[in-house]
C-alpha cells in the first residue's frame, strides 16, 4: 500500500461535523428506476465520491486520514476513519456518523 502524502493529520470531529453540514452530497437524488429499483446513474458510490470531493476541497480535511470504502457484503459505499482506537462510518446519503457495526461488515478500499 501507498499513501499519498507523507504526513496526515489527526481527525477533527468538529471539523468533519462542519464539512458536512455546509456540503449539499446528502441532498441529493438517489436514482431509481421505474420499479423503484436503483439504477447505477447516481446510487451509493456516486454519494460517496461527491463527498470526498468536499473533504479534498476542505485544505484541513485533505490531510486527514479519511478512507472511501466498500462493504462487501451488503454492496455499499461510504466513509471510514479511525480516532480514537475505533474505526467510524461517515453515511454520505445522510451526514451520519457512527461507529462500525462490530464483526459485520466485509471492509474494502474503493477506487474509482
Amino acid at each position: 500500500m501507498r499513501f499519498a502524502d507523507l504526513i496526515y493529520e489527526e481527525i477533527d470531529i468538529s471539523h468533519l461535523l462542519e464539512i458536512l453540514e455546509n456540503d449539499k452530497t446528502d441532498q441529493m437524488t438517489y436514482s431509481l428506476d421505474g420499479n423503484g429499483q436503483p439504477i447505477e446513474r447516481y446510487d451509493c458510490d456516486d454519494f460517496a465520491f461527491a463527498l470526498g470531493g468536499a473533504f479534498h476541497k476542505d485544505y484541513m480535511a485533505a490531510a486527514m486520514p479519511l478512507f472511501l470504502t466498500y462493504v462487501r457484503n451488503i454492496g455499499h459505499a461510504l466513509w471510514t476513519f479511525y480516532y480514537d482506537g475505533e474505526i467510524f462510518v461517515i453515511e454520505p446519503q445522510t451526514d451520519e456518523i457512527y461507529w462500525l457495526p462490530e464483526g459485520e461488515w466485509k471492509l474494502s478500499l474503493l477506487a474509482g
